[in-house]
């Protein structure tokens, strides 16, 4: 006689199911949040490249077919068919890989010490194709023009931002001058901290509206190279000056 199978327990059946269906989820979502790679290596000077004057063009009818996934990688790739050295291309692939995707080129370096000043030139941004990142300290890059560094709350209490917001209630911060190399002040703080301060503009509104004011921030590590936080060095209203008085 056939023995008889033993009965499914159905409840067991549903709940392992189920287990296997969330570990799945659970890991699908990890890995697409996972943050993009740090710059773990150093950024040195091994890394500046000052391309050509036909290498932009070159690049872009390259890549401007590629699908915009995979125009940064192309652009990198023209890189180095052009003459750029490895550091370089690493350098731009993992700005590339970062969570904004903004591929940059490594125009020039300063050594400061523990934490460094990398000037960038990003040739895909349609307004501020300059730029200014503090490399080699924690963590490893740090935008000084991503507004999340900036220290809004604290710009908010300071008297002259709040008359100025008065008088322009659609003012904006915007980056400063970030052209050559000379914009940034860096700066020894007690106990082997450093400090960089870079300069940014008030404007009435969009990126073409008249400049009202104008700020520095600081931005400060301490002596192993930690960032410690952006700070307000001062605000100053521009562009509004008293008609003289007229004698009689």
């Amino acid at each position: 006689m056939a023995k008889r199978a033993p009965p499914v327990d159905n409840d067991s059946m549903t709940r392992h199911t189920f287990f296997v269906a969330a570990c799945v989820a659970a890991l699908a979502s990890a890995v697409a949040a996972a943050p993009a790679p740090p710059l773990t290596d150093p950024v040195t000077p091994a890394a500046v490249w000052q391309p050509g004057m036909g290498f932009l063009q070159a690049a872009h009818e390259a890549c401007d077919q590629q699908h915009p996934a995979d125009y940064g990688a192309c652009f990198a790739d023209q890189m180095a068919a052009n003459g750029a050295p490895a550091p370089a291309v690493a350098f731009a692939r993992r700005l590339n890989a970062r969570p904004d995707g903004t591929l940059g080129i490594l125009r020039d370096f300063r050594d400061r010490g523990r934490v460094d000043v990398a000037y960038v030139f990003f040739p895909l941004r349609a307004n501020e194709n300059q730029g200014c990142l503090l490399v080699n300290g924690t963590p490893s890059l740090i935008d000084v023009d991503d507004p999340a560094q900036w220290p809004m709350k604290s710009l908010g209490m300071v008297a002259t931002w709040r008359v100025l917001k008065r008088r322009y209630p659609n003012m904006t911060l915007w980056p400063g001058n970030r052209s050559g190399t000379t914009f940034v002040r860096a700066e020894r703080r007690p106990r082997g901290g450093q400090r960089f301060v870079l300069p940014y503009v008030l404007r009435n509104g969009c990126h073409a509206c008249a400049t009202v004011g104008a700020v520095r921030i600081a931005f400060d590590f301490d002596a192993t190279g930690h960032f410690v936080g952006p700070r307000v060095m001062d605000v100053r209203a521009l562009g509004r000056r008293r008609r003289p008085r007229q004698h009689h």
